[in-house]
């Protein structure tokens, strides 16, 4: 049925009934769907999602069936990832067609500028590139481009914002040094064991007013490592190579005396 249709009813037998009673078949219309607003973040939020109807509104799990989230014009939850509800609106008597409302929740951008310290000599320029993919980037020197160029000591961060106009952001130190080889100084002060490593590597440096930046760097020249010692006092670090691949890499160390390299083998 589509319309309201009245149907008659009668008892008796054939030539002795009863007076026609009426039954009506009622078809009440269905309440309007509400209006939902969907919601977004970036990265895992609390978020409101919002319905309106001059009915009562019901939320569910599932576009059919499925258990009650709640009850009202509005249902507010933890979301880790994207997630679809139904809102659904009742008279008290029928129902409406649930509405899909939306909660996502977009990937914060990754970027990265490398290690926390770089070391550079003087004279050199290196490029900074948090990676292509972003639509803006922001950076503490006021470009705006992909990449900058540095060759001056100091801190140098970035801000970017893809497609759904989320942010990160990354900072990396420059350290600009002078470019003499002082082998015979490190050789007096520098102590590196084992060497061949396999797990625990010792660096030593026997001079307690030595200020100073250390590299670990693959055969590619990629630096893998980094750190530093800017206060008075003997250096004795142990530093775990437990997970770098065997091979040959190098290590640096830059300092107002000079700098030094040594060849360092993982086994």
């Amino acid at each position: 049925l589509s319309t309201n249709t009245t149907y008659y009813a009668v008892a008796g037998i054939s030539g002795c009934t009863s007076n026609p009673v009426p039954a009506v078949a009622t078809i009440n219309p269905l309440p309007a769907s509400p209006v939902v607003t969907n919601a977004q973040n970036c990265g895992p939020a609390q978020l409101i999602l919002t319905a309106t109807s001059a009915n009562t509104i019901m939320w569910y799990n599932q576009a059919t069936g499925g258990s009650i989230l709640n009850t009202g014009s509005s249902y507010t939850s933890m979301f880790n990832i994207t997630t679809t509800v139904y809102a659904e609106a009742t008279n008290g008597t029928c129902i409406s067609n649930r509405v899909p409302a939306v909660a996502t929740i977009n990937l914060i951008p990754f970027v990265d500028l490398g290690p926390p310290i770089l070391v550079i000599n003087s004279g050199q320029t290196y490029t900074l590139d948090p990676g292509a993919g972003f639509t803006t980037y922001l950076w503490n020197t006021n470009a705006t481009t992909q990449s900058i160029n540095v060759n001056a000591s100091g801190v140098y961060s970035v801000i970017v914002t893809d497609i759904n106009n989320c942010q990160n952001s990354d900072s990396i130190t420059v350290s600009v040094i002078n470019n003499i080889e002082n082998e015979s100084f490190f050789d007096r002060v520098l102590e590196i064991y084992p060497n061949p490593a396999s797990g625990m590597l010792n660096v030593k440096v026997n001079d307690q007013s030595l200020r100073f930046d250390l590299q670990i760097l693959d055969v590619t020249g990629r630096v893998i490592f980094s750190d530093d010692h800017k206060i008075n006092g003997l250096f004795n670090k142990n530093y775990n190579l437990s997970a770098f691949s065997k091979g040959i890499y190098y290590l640096r160390i830059f300092s107002s005396e000079g700098n030094a390299t040594r060849t360092l083998i993982v086994q």
